[in-house]
């Protein structure tokens, strides 16, 4: 067993696209600042205090919810960090004999008691094993899992490289592969479960999904998607249905739990009691928790997909150019079940996800590289363009690696600069980031990472020719006999 898994790692072309990213990504120790803080105050209060409340390290983070009671929990959906616990509390017990650790003695004001807390976050070590283990490693496997799938499936050479480069370095979603912010985790929970379905295995499609839905509510508007597929993919067969809710058990007793501990019932979420500061539709007539507005806002979708500063076309352009080929395939694409299913999930799911941005008060993201309230499906684009490759004309193809190169050079840039830009143009602020960071640091790691993929490309273009090379010499030598 262990000399086929070498031999697959040796022959699946994914493989040095992945060695790079895991490499790359652990010697980036950026943090994710008020975002990511939110989910490490509750692994702290889970891990020191057993609850939810993040009451002792509310001043890490403004991203909270304070339910009536006055108590404090994170304002996000609690999947990552049941996800990080066991490695977390693992870490916790490790790093709590630190001489640089603090710790502090409060006194309950009703009950009396006192409690040991440390009031520091957690150090850049822990972060980094955390994004390892939940974000990183996972990411890298799916990759290695649809490398492999794609080739059972006929997919040309070139088109899974495509899916590898575009899923691991092209879309906004693996800008956060390295920091707890939870949009690649969802992606690659998202992207797990599709694969699943793809493969009709369906237990399994119950739990990914369940844990993405865990990690991000927003991806409840992809369920019914999902769900067309599901039945597409079997018609009149419904024993299916048995095997997906027992898969989705276990996060649906986690949703429980949560939501029940912290706001008093399952159908009811932490964005009901929002930090107000987040709370700028409220003078909206008609709004949903003073966080959405009950219209489809035009002109912010239209910033969503061609603005400078979180445009779909200024930070992952080759989706733009993929969107328009499913239409040229159509005949293609209603006769197979795979490519129809994915054409779904990811036309009609970016739709989904626009008409919800675009009514959302914080639309932009904040301090973000991307729209990263789209990001979950961007993976899936890059599957998607591979099923599509063997199907496209040429200069279709060569249109793909043209439009996948901005989104390299984006990448790199946040590499050498911040994954957490500003709320204005994207290209602009990244670059003089960068170029503002001491000692040349910042222009050091954009190189790096360039020069990283096209030493892989090389490598990669290098291996293909030799493999072609022996293939046409053993055709001659066979024919000669």
């Amino acid at each position: 067993m262990q000399n086929s898994f070498i031999n697959q790692l040796k022959t699946n072309p994914v493989t040095p696209w992945i060695v790079i990213f895991v490499f790359l990504a652990i010697f980036s120790r950026t943090g994710g600042g008020t975002n990511e803080y939110s989910r490490y105050a509750t692994l702290r209060a889970m891990s020191d205090q057993q609850t939810f409340k993040i009451n002792d390290y509310v001043s890490w983070t403004i991203d909270w919810a304070q339910t009536p009671d006055g108590s404090y929990y994170s304002n996000k959906a609690p999947g990552p960090m049941f996800l990080a616990f066991p490695a977390f509390y693992l870490l916790e017990q490790i790093t709590k004999f630190d001489i640089k650790e603090k710790f502090e003695t409060k006194i309950d004001p009703v009950s009396g008691k006192s409690r040991t807390i440390r009031p520091n976050l957690p150090g850049p070590t822990t972060r980094t094993l955390i994004a390892l283990i939940t974000q990183l490693i996972p990411y890298a496997v799916l990759c290695f899992l649809l490398g492999n799938f794609l080739l059972q499936q006929g997919v040309p050479i070139w088109g899974v490289h495509f899916m590898a480069v575009a899923l691991l370095f092209g879309n906004t979603a693996s800008l956060f592969a390295n920091i707890f912010f939870g949009h690649a985790l969802t992606a690659c929970l998202l992207l797990f479960s599709h694969f699943f379905l793809l493969q009709k295995k369906y237990f399994w499609v119950g739990l990914f999904f369940g844990l993405a839905l865990l990690s991000d509510y927003t991806v409840t508007l992809l369920g019914p998607l999902v769900l067309i597929n599901l039945i597409f993919a079997n018609r009149r067969e419904f024993r299916w249905m048995g095997k997906l809710l027992a898969g989705g058990l276990l996060p649906g007793i986690l949703w429980c739990w949560y939501h029940i501990s912290t706001c008093g019932s399952p159908f009811v979420i932490p964005a009901h009691f929002q930090n107000p500061i987040w709370q700028n539709m409220k003078h909206e007539s008609h709004n949903l928790w003073g966080l959405f507005v009950l219209q489809i806002r035009w002109d912010l979708i239209g910033e969503l997909i061609f603005g400078s500063m979180r445009g779909i076309l200024f930070t992952q352009p080759w989706v733009l150019c993929l969107i328009p080929m499913q239409f040229f395939l159509y005949k293609k694409i209603l006769q197979d079940k795979i490519m129809m299913s994915t054409s779904i999930l990811c036309l009609i799911g970016l739709a989904f996800l626009l008409i919800m941005n675009s009514s959302f008060g914080g639309w932009h993201g904040g301090h973000t590289s991307g729209p990263r309230y789209l990001s979950m499906v961007f993976p899936i684009f890059a599957l998607m363009a591979a099923l599509f490759y063997g199907h496209l004309p040429k200069w279709c193809q060569g249109l793909l690696w043209i439009s996948l190169m901005p989104s390299l050079v984006l990448r790199a840039l946040v590499y050498g600069s911040t994954p957490l830009a500003h709320e204005q143009p994207i290209w602009p602020y990244l670059y003089n980031f960068m170029i503002a960071q001491e000692a040349g640091k910042g222009m050091l790691r954009f190189g790096l990472l360039l020069s990283g993929l096209i030493l892989v490309a090389l490598v990669v273009w290098l291996q293909r020719n030799k493999r072609l090379a022996h293939q046409s010499q053993d055709f001659i030598n066979g024919k000669a006999l």
